[in-house]
């Protein structure tokens, strides 16, 4: 999120929070292997990027802008864990 804000794009693993942050494409690069061989792809893509200025521009610019508060990150994952727990607790959920 901080490479994000000041408008360098992340390469990344596709994989827990980084999945959630990382648009594809859009505000960075994912890869979904941990290989090598998927690793070099997704920097291919992102050094393709770069002979298109006016992509990398909107991209930067995507990835910029993106809200960045830990609220509406961690959001999804508290209502997960609240209706898990009530589950288990045998209540209902709201």
């Amino acid at each position: 999120m901080y490479a994000q804000r000041f408008g360098s794009l992340p390469v990344a693993r596709n994989t827990g929070g980084l999945a959630d942050t990382i648009e594809n494409g859009v505000t960075g690069f994912l890869f979904n292997e941990s290989t090598v061989d998927s690793y070099k792809e997704a920097l291919s893509r992102a050094f393709k990027v770069f002979d298109f200025p006016d992509l990398l521009n909107a991209m930067r610019c995507r990835a910029m802008t993106r809200p960045f508060n830990w609220s509406q990150a961690v959001e999804p994952y508290a209502e997960l864990y609240e209706q898990l727990v009530a589950k288990a607790l045998g209540k209902s959920v709201k």
